[in-house]
């Protein structure tokens, strides 16, 4: 509702000669969109597309709905028309105008606070991607750590969230790609900037790093097509990622047909890297908890789940 009173203020703010009707332009017809009935059988029920040719190429199973030349013109001729007719609606430029003064205000994320320095995410009105920042001290000097820009010109690469280390000397971060949200986990060194070996994909994310700089405890998916394959996992810096130790993961069909396709575990890491917290949801309102005693998982490679609350 606020938002809808804004948008009318704006409206009503702009002066009239803002609204006035525009010269009569030339407005390409509707493109032809050709039937072309495919009949199919669902159920013992007959169904017809006519329009099915709007998908793509279909002639190939394994490239279904591939875009071909003629579905490109098509889409190419309704935009056309609908440029044609929307920029040239009473007061859209000034309202337009005014809206991307205010949709280009920039934003800076809370900064995470790590030994000394300050970490955190800038992004100005005009840039797609933000950018992450470090500083030493709250009144230091900003000093740009990653800008997604830089590492894909395309500006198709997105950061997918970072983790400084409890003393600010390394940098977790996640990159995915064009929206598919499969984030890669990457390690920087803070001081020189200088990206680690470790690599981590398969929809990753950071939990926690030990307080000691060793490794980190992430979350992942097993398998990126199959969203209940989570995962708790520990990484030693430096190690192949195909080495590390597997703690807990999200239950199969066989084991518990119900919460297998939950949203699954996650985990939590106290500040001195004694104890992990595991949950587990249940529902969209519940989960499932229990505590690790990580000192005695280090010791003897015993990851025991004292049980908190379960099933309740």
């Amino acid at each position: 509702m606020r938002r809808l009173l804004l948008v009318l203020l704006l409206v009503l703010s702009f002066p009239a000669a803002a609204w006035a009707v525009p010269p009569a332009v030339s407005v390409p017809p509707p493109p032809p969109s050709e039937k072309r009935p495919v009949k199919d059988f669902i159920h013992g029920v007959e169904v017809i597309d006519d329009y099915r040719w709007l998908e793509g190429d279909n002639s190939n199973p394994d490239q279904m709905g591939k875009m071909n030349e003629e579905v490109s013109s098509w889409t190419d001729a309704q935009n056309e028309r609908t440029r044609a007719v929307l920029d040239n609606l009473p007061g859209r430029r000034a309202l337009e105008d005014r809206l991307r003064d205010l949709m280009e205000i920039g934003s800076v994320s809370a900064p995470a606070m790590r030994g000394n320095r300050y970490f955190y995410t800038r992004r100005e009105g005009n840039q797609n991607q933000p950018r992450i920042f470090v500083r030493e001290g709250y009144n230091g000097e900003p000093r740009l750590l990653l800008d997604p820009v830089a590492v894909d010109p395309s500006g198709l690469t997105a950061l997918g969230g970072l983790a400084p280390s409890r003393d600010g000397k390394f940098l977790g971060f996640g990159l995915h790609r064009a929206g598919d949200e499969n984030t890669t986990i990457y390690v920087m060194n803070v001081d020189s900037g200088v990206w680690l070996t470790d690599q981590i994909d398969g929809k990753a994310s950071f939990i926690e790093w030990m307080p000691d700089n060793s490794g980190f405890f992430y979350r992942r998916l097993a398998d990126v097509k199959n969203p209940y394959s989570a995962q708790i996992k520990f990484h030693v810096l430096g190690t192949h990622p195909g080495q590390d130790k597997l703690l807990f993961r999200q239950y199969t069909r066989k084991e518990n047909e119900q919460l297998a396709t939950t949203w699954g575990p996650g985990a939590t890491v106290s500040r001195d890297g004694r104890w992990m917290v595991i949950t587990y949801w249940t529902s969209t309102s519940s989960n499932d908890l229990w505590v690790i005693d990580l000192d005695q998982w280090r010791k003897d490679g015993t990851f025991h789940k004292q049980e908190i609350k379960v099933g309740a």
